[in-house]
């Protein structure tokens, strides 16, 4: 495969099948990908186990890719460089494969079992969002701190959204267990 066709693929890939071209809330749309894959994959055995499964291989592929991305914006490639307000970003909005990988883990905390309800995901989601928009501390910082070393720029692009599915999930599965205890 030459290196044109690389970067194709790897764009492609980081960009969901290029859903994260799209002009609006690009972030929401890879987030409601990861709920469409949990939905679709709902009434399977171990539903935790198979979500963090895709997770780990999304985020190793993601990896890979966003690195063959990330070369291509260092050499000024047009397509897949995003200016905001004259510098590089570090999280270009086309990439939503982070978006994906996160709302899964949002999603396979609170699978306690092989089933999620559609108000649990929702709520997944909603948080999921609410802690990727806000990135409150300490998510903002450790994504800085990563991003900032030399050769960890993918790495930092992918684990805001790591912590940010995490926290959702925790947060949605003490709801979960403050509701069954209260009420």
């Amino acid at each position: 495969m030459g290196v044109v066709a690389r970067r194709g693929v790897a764009l492609t890939f980081v960009s969901v099948f290029r859903l994260g071209f799209v002009p609006v809330m690009p972030g929401t749309v890879g987030s409601f990908v990861g709920v469409c894959i949990a939905v679709a994959l709902n009434h399977t055995h171990y539903l935790r186990p198979v979500l963090l499964v895709i997770c780990f291989v999304l985020f190793s592929l993601s990896l890979i890719a966003l690195e063959v991305v990330l070369k291509n914006i260092s050499c000024g490639n047009k397509l897949v460089t995003t200016k905001h307000s004259g510098k590089y970003d570090t999280d270009p909005p086309y990439v939503i494969i982070d978006e994906v990988v996160g709302q899964l883990i949002a999603l396979a905390i609170p699978a306690a079992s092989e089933y999620i309800s559609l108000p649990k995901m929702l709520l997944c989601f909603a948080f999921f969002r609410l802690f990727d928009i806000l990135k409150p501390w300490p998510i903002r910082q450790i994504e800085k701190k990563i991003s900032q070393k030399e050769g960890l720029r993918s790495l930092g692009i992918m684990f805001d959204d790591i912590l940010a599915g995490l926290c959702a999930g925790v947060v949605v599965k003490l709801i979960m267990m403050a509701i069954t205890k209260f009420f």
